[in-house]
């Protein structure tokens, strides 16, 4: 091998130990070489000095800095990675729901002061039905009693009541009309005689039957007298029978238009679900299910921001390394530029071994 070709390899050599920083490697290649060579002294001496590699340096440690991102968006890829994992879990467990992490945050939940308000509107419409509900119940039982305690007095005798009375007296003066007009010479139609007779039968004469009336009269009054008492309760419990029908109705009235209003409510408090597919239970039980959901849409939030955070930052990175690298790869190249046509050979293999490098992909 001539000399001067091998002069120009150590060149070459040198260039691209000095390109590489690595000027400790150039020397003793150098020194080895002046040993078994000592003529070469001159044709070192010759070489052009190694350029500035102090950009390289600072492309270096930038692309240092770019894999500590790299380990960096690694590890936050696996945190958001466990995250979805733990939050899926969550969401399966889920009831009255089924859907996917990327559609939780679009739900239209109604806010915890709604849940609240129809809370209070339902508690507040079951109240009032309920308290009704329970006074009916108890008229009712109060009125049953009222009618066997009646029942149980007319079963021991019937007694007369006031209105009774009031009838026979009404047929004793009718009766006694009657006989006036007979004796007076005014005879009254005979179909009204007949059935005042019938009304006092076995009566056969109007004369009988106006007696039959004075004396059941005068019975009826002596027995009002006699069973006063027994006569004062039985007018009692109907009387009270008599408003605690109107006091039933009344409740059952007002019980109907409770019920109506709680119906409503439950029918406004359904279609405000429905438009996201949902059969709600109970405001109270909403109110948890609303705060567990709000919990997961509130990760599912985080999520989705520190995913577009690593994302911009793995563009970031892929931007940068690409760039570093063309400078780097330029910056080698244009060290070897100068070489001569006896070191094209060694230029040609790194290209060989590097063919992106020697791109400046």
């Amino acid at each position: 091998m001539r000399y001067g070709k091998t002069a120009s390899f150590r060149r070459a050599d040198r260039k691209f130990r000095a390109y590489r920083g690595d000027s400790s490697g150039a020397g003793q290649s150098s020194q080895g070489f002046q040993g078994s060579h000592p003529a070469s002294d001159t044709q070192l001496e010759m070489l052009d000095e190694a350029k500035p590699i102090d950009q390289l340096k600072i492309a270096v440690e930038q692309a240092e800095e770019y894999g500590a991102l790299e380990n960096r968006w690694r590890e936050d890829q696996m945190e958001i990675r466990n995250d979805v994992k733990t939050l899926e879990i969550k969401l399966s467990k889920q009831s009255l729901w089924a859907g996917f992490i990327e559609e939780i945050e679009g739900l239209c939940i109604p806010s915890l002061e709604t849940i609240d308000e129809f809370d209070d509107r339902t508690d507040k419409a079951e109240l009032t039905a309920a308290e009704l509900k329970s006074e009916s119940k108890k008229l009712h039982g109060a009125q049953a009693e009222i009618e066997q305690q009646i029942e149980q007095l007319r079963l021991e005798q019937e007694a007369p009541t006031e209105e009774d009375l009031q009838n026979l007296r009404d047929a004793r003066e009718q009766g006694w009309q009657l006989v006036r007009r007979a004796i007076e010479g005014d005879s009254a139609p005979d179909e009204e005689v007949q059935d005042f007779i019938r009304r006092f039968e076995p009566a056969i004469t109007l004369a009988d039957a106006f007696e039959a009336s004075v004396r059941q009269t005068d019975e009826i009054a002596d027995r009002l007298r006699r069973e006063a008492d027994r006569v004062t309760n039985l007018a009692r419990l109907i009387a009270e029978k008599a408003a605690q029908e109107k006091q039933v109705k009344r409740i059952n009235e007002d019980l109907d238009i409770a019920e109506k209003k709680l119906t409503e409510i439950n029918n406004e408090w359904s279609k405000l679900w429905q438009r996201i597919g949902i059969t709600p239970r109970t405001p109270r039980e909403m109110r948890g299910w609303a705060q567990n959901h709000a919990a997961m849409a509130e990760k599912a939030a985080e999520i989705r921001e520190r995913k577009s955070k690593t994302d911009a930052l793995q563009k970031s990175i892929d931007k940068r390394r690409s760039f570093e690298f063309r400078r780097v790869s330029k910056g080698f190249w244009n060290a070897l530029e100068d070489i001569s046509s006896d070191e094209a050979y060694v230029v040609a293999q790194a290209k060989e071994s590097f063919p992106r490098f020697a791109s400046g992909i």
